[in-house]
C-alpha cells in the first residue's frame, strides 16, 4: 500500500496540477464500505486499503 501523501508528493513532483491532487486526495480519503444481502444493508465500515471499484 502506498501512503497517500507519498503518492501526492510523487505526482506533484511529476507536474500534476494542484487541483487534480486535491481531487485525488478527496477521492481516496475517508472511504467506507457496506454490504447488502437480500435487501438488508450492513453498517458502514471504514476502508483502510484496497482498490476502489464502481458500484453495481
Amino acid at each position: 500500500m502506498v501512503p497517500l501523501e507519498h503518492l501526492a508528493a510523487k505526482l506533484k513532483h511529476n507536474g500534476i496540477n494542484e487541483n487534480i491532487l486535491i481531487w485525488i486526495r478527496s477521492f481516496i480519503s475517508n472511504r467506507s464500505q457496506q454490504v447488502q444481502v437480500e435487501g438488508v444493508h450492513s453498517n458502514p465500515s471504514p476502508v483502510a486499503s484496497g482498490v476502489l471499484k464502481a458500484q453495481f
